[in-house]
């Protein structure tokens, strides 16, 4: 539950630091944190994976937004009908 409540504060922040997609489908989102690729869930939406140079990683799968934002709400993904 502690990792779920550090993500929910944290992916604000994140989505904040602003970055890009790089040509290996991974998403920057500031110096050390980068969103990897990680497939598709049950219902083929893609999910990501959160990679850092400096810390531990969440390990927790998340999913983009409508609005580019990453989130770990299913029901907020953008692959949601």
């Amino acid at each position: 539950m502690r990792r779920l409540r550090t993500a929910l504060l944290c992916l604000p922040l994140l989505a904040a630091c602003g970055g890009g997609t790089m040509s290996d489908g991974s998403v920057r989102l500031g110096d050390k944190v980068r969103m990897l690729p990680g497939g598709s869930d049950a219902g083929g939406c893609p999910t990501y994976r959160m990679s850092s140079n400096g810390r531990a990683p969440l390990r927790l799968p998340f999913y983009r937004t409508a609005n580019g934002d990453f989130t770990t709400m299913r029901a907020e993904a953008a692959c949601t009908p």
